[in-house]
């Protein structure tokens, strides 16, 4: 099993996250769809107590199957405006982190 992490930064509380602007019910049902497809195991995401910073954490089946999600291009202008977005408003993007666990938080 895979654990991706990677953690958000925002400089104030009142600038929106890029899932509050963003999103749209065709990359949602994307998303849903590698749910629904057993790829994606468990997804979390946790925002600090001051709201600055958000930490998404993702466990996929295994790393093939995280490069089936990662690649897909059904998803790609959604990242590639998650990016233009976050640069535009001063939201840090950390490095995406990867590990090889052995089960799912309990």
């Amino acid at each position: 099993m895979l654990k991706v992490t990677r953690i958000y930064t925002r400089p104030s509380a009142d600038i929106p996250w890029h899932g509050e602007v963003l999103l749209t019910r065709a990359v949602s049902d994307r998303l849903q769809y590698h749910r629904n497809s057993g790829s994606i195991l468990y997804e979390n995401q946790t925002i600090s107590q001051d709201g600055l910073t958000l930490t998404y954490t993702g466990y996929f089946l295994d790393q093939s199957t995280f490069d089936t999600y990662d690649t897909d291009a059904s998803l790609q202008q959604f990242w590639n405006d998650r990016v233009a977005y976050c640069n535009m408003v001063g939201i840090t993007i950390g490095p995406k982190t990867l590990e090889t666990v052995s089960q799912l938080p309990t």
